[in-house]
């Protein structure tokens, strides 16, 4: 699947201020609690990190209609029609001034540019990919008087481009359109109005902003003022709203990646192991705090807010025969990466010094923007999880669908006391150990960031001026929060009372054996909010097992299917069972297994439903 995301210029940064390199040992501080064994292994953000939108430029930004047939820019005449609107017309219509929107002469002023953008957009790529080259020119011929980069045939390239580009958009003309409403400024500055959008433009980093901070829109239906709102709705705005915002930083922006030496470069290591190690642990694990990554390494930027880390380290250094740790000589270095507004980037090296390096292996999660615009985060159980499942992507390929991404990070930190000693501090940088992820692209962050506040005084140009923020905090937001996940009615237990059961072993020629069924009766009659499967199986290889449970009219919804877990023992899990919300739950209800697989045999011991 394609990815996409927003440039990283819509957040207002506030830089942590740096006027020298502080002593080695003491460097780390900045980035939190730097004593290795104050840092928890594993944490998890108990706010609901919700999944959204990047709210791609190419489709228009919040000026989207995901929902209906209704065709784009042209009015909804009829009223029963607003629900297809986009979440930039229905806050117009809420606000009163949908009548303002020019819909004909925005259509209009688009045509017209549709019939230039191709070049206009071909030579503004090629004008980006100059910049390197001219980048690198300009480093290396510094230090020669007389030498201009216009001079040069990449710069004589690069000029001749900006011409060409200014004299075609001379065709088109100036907008027609007087811009005095959200829906007609997205289209104008976030979407289609725009020349040379890359296809990964969107509002990525202002919705990880929004889902660290502002409580998730869940309600589909809510009408309010008389026009339909539902949770996609409401997460595009304060989106939008949060475009731009107060942050700290760490890292800057790698700019390329694809040879050795974009990847010596201090931008493309400037989130270093020790920084990565002590922000995640220290802000999530000591902190309760969730914070943004650039998950991208390279030239594009993939903001994505990060909901939970685990990690594992162990000494790579020896002991004496006298027990004690034996320290190791290496080169410690400190990554000063300047700060996103300047200053100068540099690499210190800070001689031989004496160390115990611990590997450690760190998977982190964080929530996705590539789901429907109005889905409803799934529930995150971090107290069900393994460390194998929870780095090797099972527990979320089981319960989340595509709502949490993965990814497991190696690295060496080094620290001035062995491991097991209380005041163990991490000095310098570190070393990373994932070699060519992802084709180098899809490694360690390339930075990271936490917003602090969103900013309402003026002197915002990057966000959509229309879309107001209190209004949307104060008069929609607390319309749109019900907890779904969380209601009062207490949870009723309904448990098997025909088990254990034997699973009889698969067959031979790769076909499964018989199934096993099991019957928890529920004589309540209530709507199911919440339905919960807690299923305990011994069994040897539960890749051999599917496990599904089918309701009381019949529909049957997979729980565990065959291969997922591969050679692991037994299932001890809570299923959370999302199917069946909004029906009864009166009736027979029927979990069956079925080993698809010879060889290993096991045995269904016991289940119950938890119904809310």
């Amino acid at each position: 699947m394609i990815r996409t995301v927003a440039i990283l210029l819509a957040c207002a940064l506030v830089e942590i201020p740096l006027s020298a390199f502080a002593a080695y040992e003491d460097y780390n501080k900045r980035y939190g609690e730097y004593r290795f064994n104050k840092l928890p292994e594993k944490g998890a953000v108990s706010k609901t990190v919700w999944v959204g939108q990047w709210w791609s430029y190419k489709k228009d930004g919040v000026a989207t209609r995901f929902n209906g047939s209704l065709p784009g820019y042209k009015p909804a005449e009829e009223q029963a029609r607003w629900s297809e609107l986009s979440p930039a017309e229905k806050l117009d219509k809420y606000l009163g001034r949908d009548s303002k929107i020019e819909y004909d002469k925005l259509k209009e002023y688009l045509d017209k540019k549709g019939a230039i953008e191709m070049d206009v957009d071909e030579w503004i790529e090629k004008r980006r990919e100059l910049v390197y080259k001219l980048n690198r020119l300009i480093e290396e011929h510094k230090n020669e008087s007389g030498w201009k980069w216009q001079d040069s045939d990449e710069g004589k390239e690069y000029t001749e481009l900006g011409k060409k580009i200014e004299e075609k958009q001379k065709e088109l003309g100036s907008l027609s359109v007087e811009v005095d409403t959200a829906f007609e400024w997205e289209v104008v500055n976030h979407g289609n109005g725009q020349f040379g959008v890359q296809y990964w433009w969107g509002h990525c980093n202002a919705w990880s902003a929004a889902a660290c901070v502002e409580p998730e829109p869940v309600k589909q239906d809510a009408v309010i003022k008389d026009i339909p709102f539902n949770a996609g709705d409401v997460k595009g705005l304060l989106t939008e709203a949060w475009m731009e915002c107060n942050s700290s930083f760490f890292g800057s922006r790698c700019e390329a990646h694809k040879d050795e030496q974009d990847r010596k470069a201090v931008a493309y290591n400037d989130v270093t192991p020790a920084a990565f190690h002590i922000f995640f642990a220290d802000q999530i694990g000591n902190r309760d705090k969730a914070f943004v990554i650039d998950e991208f390494t390279g030239d594009e930027v993939w903001n994505q807010p990060v909901k939970a880390y685990w990690s594992k380290c162990e000494p790579q250094y020896d002991k004496g025969e006298d027990g004690k740790a034996i320290p190791e000589k290496v080169e410690v270095k400190l990554t000063n990466y300047g700060g996103w507004y300047g200053g100068d980037p540099e690499v210190k090296t800070l001689g031989q010094k004496e160390v115990y390096p611990v590997l450690c292996s760190t998977s982190i999660h964080w929530m996705s923007d590539g789901v429907a615009h109005d889905a409803v985060t799934a529930e995150y159980k971090f107290d069900a999880m393994t460390y194998d499942n929870f780095g090797n992507g099972y527990w979320v390929k089981s319960n989340h669908d595509d709502h949490v991404a993965v990814r497991t990070l190696s690295y060496v930190l080094w620290l001035d006391k062995p491991m097991d000693d209380a005041d163990a501090r991490i000095l310098g940088d570190g070393e990373w150990n994932h070699g060519a992820a992802g084709e180098y692209a899809h490694a360690h962050p390339d930075f990271m960031w936490q917003p602090t506040g969103n900013t309402r005084d003026g002197g915002r140009d990057y966000e959509n001026p229309f879309v107001d923020y209190d209004v949307l905090v104060n008069e929609i937001l607390p319309l749109m929060v019900e907890d779904h996940q969380n209601p009062e009615v207490p949870a009723g237990e309904y448990a098997s009372s025909d088990t254990p059961i034997d699973i009889p072993d698969g067959l031979p020629d790769d076909k499964p054996g018989p199934a096993i069924t099991s019957v928890t009766r529920i004589d309540d009659a209530m709507d199911i909010h919440v339905l919960e499967a807690a299923v305990d199986i011994t069994h040897t290889w539960i890749g051999d097992l599917q496990v599904s449970l089918t309701a009381p009219g019949g529909k049957e919804e997979v729980l565990k299917p065959f291969g997922d877990g591969s050679g692991s023992d037994d299932i001890k899990k809570t299923f959370d069972v999302k199917a069946f919300n909004g029906t009864s739950a009166k009736g027979d209800w029927t979990l069956k297994v079925i080993d698809q697989w010879e060889a290993d045999t096991g045995k269904l011991q016991s289940w119950k439903l938890m119904v809310k």
